[in-house]
C-alpha cells in the first residue's frame, strides 16, 4: 500500500508480475509527469493486478481539445497479458476526451477482466489482435466510445474477440464500439483489405442516459466483417 508518484512513464520487461495491494496501491501521475503512467511495447508474459492508476488532471495542451493520456498501455506486438482488478481514475475530477485507462493495441492472447475506469476514462483494444478477452469490467462516464475494438488501418486483422459480461454506464460515445475507425484525414487512400472476424459482444450490460444522436452499440463494417 502506499502512493507512487510517477514523474516519467514507467515501462515493464517481458515476465513481470505487478500485483499492488488493490485500491490502497496508486500510481499517480506526477504534476510535472507526462500523459503516459504505464506504457510497455513488444513484451510478452506480463500481468498486472490489484492497482490503482490516478491519471491526476492529465488535460489537453493549451489550445488543443483532446488528450490521449494512458493510465496503463500494451503495444506493439505484446502477447500473453493479464490485466485484473486495476482501477484508473482521476483524483482531481477532470474528464475530457480521449483518455484511455486500459489500452491495448496490435496483441494477442490478452485478458482484460475485472477492471474499474472512471472519470471519463475508457477502454480501448483494437488494432491489429488475435484472442482477447474483454470481461466483468466497469466503465463510467467514458468521454468517447466506452469499449472499442477499432483501427482506421489495413492490410490489418482483429480477430477472436469476446466482449462479456461487462458494466458501462453513462458514455458520451458508443458504449461499445467494434470496426473500421476511418481513415485518419491526412493520410493517403487506403490499399488493402481491413478484417474483423469472430467477435462476440454478449451478455453486457449498458446503462444511460443516452444523448441526442447517441447509440449504444456501434459496429462499422469493415473490408471484411
Amino acid at each position: 500500500p502506499g502512493t507512487y508518484l510517477v514523474s516519467q512513464t514507467l515501462s515493464l520487461k517481458s515476465k513481470t508480475y505487478l500485483k499492488g495491494a488493490g485500491t490502497a496501491s496508486v500510481f499517480k501521475r506526477a504534476d510535472s509527469g507526462g500523459d503516459s503512467i504505464l506504457l510497455s511495447r513488444g513484451v510478452t508474459g506480463v500481468t498486472v493486478e490489484a492497482i490503482a492508476i490516478d491519471l491526476n488532471g492529465a488535460k489537453p495542451a493549451p489550445g488543443q481539445k483532446r488528450v490521449f493520456a494512458d493510465g496503463l498501455a500494451f503495444l506493439d506486438d505484446s502477447a500473453d497479458l493479464r490485466i485484473r482488478d486495476v482501477h484508473v481514475f482521476d483524483s482531481t475530477g477532470t474528464n475530457v476526451c480521449c483518455r484511455h485507462g486500459i489500452l491495448v493495441l496490435r496483441s494477442e492472447r490478452v485478458w482484460i477482466e475485472r477492471n474499474h475506469l472512471s472519470h471519463g476514462l475508457r477502454l480501448k483494444a483494437g488494432g491489429i489482435g488475435n484472442k482477447l478477452i474483454i470481461a466483468d469490467n466497469i466503465i463510467e462516464d467514458a468521454n468517447d466510445n466506452a469499449i472499442t475494438i477499432a483501427t482506421g488501418s489495413v492490410n490489418t486483422k482483429t480477430t477472436n474477440y469476446i466482449i462479456r459480461n461487462n458494466i458501462v454506464v453513462a458514455a458520451r460515445g458508443a458504449y461499445i464500439y467494434i470496426g473500421d475507425d476511418g481513415k485518419p484525414p491526412d493520410d493517403p487512400p487506403r490499399m488493402g483489405e481491413l478484417v474483423y472476424q469472430n467477435i462476440v459482444a454478449d451478455g453486457n450490460l449498458l446503462l444511460g442516459p443516452v444523448l441526442a444522436s447517441q447509440v449504444m452499440v456501434k459496429i462499422r463494417l469493415a473490408s471484411v466483417t
